[in-house]
């Protein structure tokens, strides 16, 4: 077991910093401040959001790949497929 001093986690328990690993690298842990507060929508993707919302509606009932074609068809009739 490592030992850990009071100054880290002082900051690990800190609501303002994001804490999580990565499976690629067992045993190490990454801190940083997040990118935009929980739960609020950056002003630049606004327009992006709910824009997929209406896709697994059209789609339910299909499984597997069914539903994959589907998803993407859908988003291309609407305009809004990945390039």
């Amino acid at each position: 077991m490592t030992k850990i001093s009071g100054d880290i986690l002082s900051l690990i328990s800190d609501p303002s910093v994001s804490v999580y690993g990565i499976s690629t690298s067992p045993g190490k842990i990454i801190l940083k401040a997040p990118s935009f507060a929980k739960g609020k929508t950056p002003a630049h993707l606004e327009k992006y959001t709910g824009q997929t919302a209406p896709l697994p509606k059209a789609c339910k009932g299909k499984k597997g790949m069914g539903f994959v074609k589907c998803m993407r068809d859908k988003a291309k009739e609407m305009g809004i497929a990945k390039k």
